[in-house]
This record gives C-alpha cells, structure tokens and sequence, in this order.
C-alpha cells in the first residue's frame, strides 16, 4: 500500500483533479436518477473508493473523522439532485439539506459504510500498536480485504433492498386528490375519537407529550359514559404498544412504495417522524403563500392551515384506510379487524358516545374547520 500511496501521490495534478472530479460528480449525482436503483449502487462502490483511499492518504484520527461525518452526510447533496423535487423546496435550505440527508441515508444504508468505516481503523490501529509481526506485515492486505468484504456486503445489501419512498408531490396527490365531501360527520367523529381523540387539540402530527399527559391510560380515568365499559378483558399490561397519530398512520401507507412495510425501523423514524414532518410542514408553507405576499399573513394562515390539513388527512382515513363504510355496521366491522376491540363492543361505545359532551365538541370542530377561510382545497 505504501507503494500505491508514493505512485498516486506522483501522479500529474491535472490527472488527479480529473480523478477526483469524476468521483464527487458519480458521487453527487450530478445529471443522473439518483432515485435509480443502479445509481445508488454506483455510489455505493465510490464511498468504499473513498475508504480505501482515505486509509492510505489520511492518518491524523481527527482528520478521518471530520472526513468521515462529512461523507456520511453528503449524502443529503445527492438527493438534493433528484429531479422530481418540488414541494420538498419550501422548507427552505437548512430544512431541506436535513431531510434529504436522513432520507439518503434510508435509501443507501450509510450506516453500514460508517461502520465498515469504524472498523476498518479499529482494526488498523490495534494491529499497529498491539499486533504481532505477522499482523503488521500483512497489515495492508487485512484493511485491503476489510473494505472489499463491506463493499460486498454494502452492494448486495442494497441491491436487494425495496425500500423506497414518494417524493411530496405524488403524495400530496395521492392524499388530496379531489373527491367529494364527507357527510357522515356523526361516523367521522367516533373514529376521530376512537383512533386520535387529541388529532386537533395538538398542532403536530406525531405523537408526543400532549398525547402522554392526556392519555386515558395515564390518567386511570375515561369519559363518563365510558366508566364501565372495559376494552379487553386481559391484564392492561399486555397490551402495552406503540402509539401513532392518525398522520402517521396514513403516511406509512400513503409516503411509502411497493413492498416498502415491511422495513419496520425505516418506517418508523424516517417515514412516520421525519418525512411526516417535512411533508406536512411544506405544504402548508406553498398554501400560505396564497393568502398574501407579506409574512404576516402567511404566518397566521400557517398556523390556521393546520387543521385544515388534519381534517383532509382524517377524511381520507375515513374514506381510504376504513374503506369509505357506509353506515355503522360496515364501520365497526372494519375498525375490528385491525384492532383487539370487537364489533360489539364498538357498537356499545358509539351507541353511548351519540349525545355527549364529546360527541358534540367533536361535531363543532369538524364544522369549524370546514368552514374557516383558511383550507387546502
């Protein structure tokens, strides 16, 4: 290796920049699908190019591991490229960089170069300082064979991967495609309070500490006409769970491509906390900018917007994940089919829900949000 070092370091520096250059325009994408399946994998090889160089230039810990943070999240100029970007432009710069970063490294699996990475030196510095003489002479030829095994591993990885995900605007049009409006408010309303009753009393759209602090479980209490209904007949304890918004819910069904599920982590922190986010927060700036050129106004319509988009996102839950029922029966047969409550006891909660307190604030909000200035139709 010292060898290759000496050779490339002698090389002309009109041949070296040109190298290089080819190597950040494969690397970034330039003028290429970076959604493409044989792109990411060319820049797969290119980031275990860069390794391999780096352990025969750079030396200094400090160094490689400002190099390596960089690499890692240069990823986020990569997707930066991607052609089919739009709505994803209005989280401004900073917003953006951070999104497509966490979103390329979901699609390529950095992680896994980070660590080949980290290993790579690990096992270099130990065999320099605590190897033996056979080690130290075959020094070269273990980090060499290291990197290659990474690349492998990296490349079959994801080539074998299906995960991927829409950009914003096919959502955006998958989620608010026009239909016509939803008059089963009665229907709407139990499940807005069975599936999210805190969907519009919070303005984000993950789960988080408003949700903890009034959970009915928290709290050991319910509304009143629920006092003596029981949801299971089994331990509160083995029914302990993860908890989603109805937004998150729908936008690991709606964000995600074909035979894309099933990658559990990836759904779950990029797509239903991040891409979430992002998308939510980026619609509602384009539609605010429709309400006036000065800030002000777009920042109260912002801030109105929101519900706007909650009430869109639960009509399409009503209307898509429950498949649209019709009556009470055809809803109380869906919603027990992906939940531990059954038919019947749906049926004896809505039946008592009818009437009250909360039955009616629900109503109100619905009506008050269809009908504010401030909507995304």
């Amino acid at each position: 290796m010292l060898e290759l070092k000496e050779k490339l370091v002698e090389l002309d520096l009109d041949v070296l920049t040109t190298f290089i250059t080819t190597l950040a325009i494969i690397f970034f994408g330039v003028s290429q699908d970076v959604r493409d399946k044989a792109y990411q994998l060319k820049n797969v090889i290119i980031m275990y190019l860069i390794l391999f160089l780096l352990t025969i230039w750079v030396v200094h810990p400090i160094s490689v591991s400002i190099i390596f943070i960089s690499i890692f999240f240069a990823g986020g100029l990569t997707l930066l490229n991607d052609k089919e970007n739009d709505l994803e432009k209005e989280l401004g710069f900073l917003r953006f960089f951070f999104y497509a970063t966490v979103a390329w490294i979901s699609l390529v699996k950095t992680y896994i170069w980070l660590l080949v990475g980290v290993a790579t030196y690990i096992v270099s510095i130990s065999i320099q300082n605590f190897g033996t003489i056979l080690l130290k002479e075959n020094h070269d030829y273990i980090i060499t064979i290291i990197i290659l095994l990474g690349t492998v591993f990296h490349y079959i990885r994801v080539s074998m991967d299906y995960y991927n995900f829409k950009n914003f605007k096919a959502t955006k049009k998958t989620l608010f495609e026009s239909s016509e409006p939803l008059e089963k408010n009665d229907l709407l309303s139990f499940v807005l309070f069975m599936e999210d009753r805190n969907l519009f009393n919070r303005r984000g759209t993950v789960f988080g500490l408003y949700d903890i602090k009034s959970s009915y479980y928290l709290n050991n209490s319910k509304p009143s006409f629920m006092s003596d209904i029981k949801l299971n007949d089994e331990p509160r304890k083995r029914f302990i769970r993860g908890y989603s918004t109805i937004e998150q819910q729908i936008f690991r069904n709606s964000a995600l491509e074909d035979n894309s599920y099933r990658y559990f982590f990836r759904r779950k922190f990029f797509i239903e906390n991040i891409y979430n986010v992002c998308f939510t927060r980026a619609i509602l700036i384009r539609r605010s900018k429709s309400y006036g050129r000065k800030k002000n106004k777009q920042r109260q319509a912002y801030q109105n917007l929101i519900w706007s988009f909650k009430l869109n996102l639960l009509e399409y839950y009503f209307r898509v994940i429950l498949k649209n029922p019709n009556n009470e029966e055809e809803l109380f047969l869906i919603m027990s089919k992906n939940s531990r409550v059954t038919k019947q006891l749906y049926s004896k909660i809505y039946y008592r829900y009818i009437g009250t307190t909360e039955h009616f604030e629900n109503l109100e909000k619905i009506k008050t949000i269809r009908n504010s200035t401030y909507n995304l139709s």
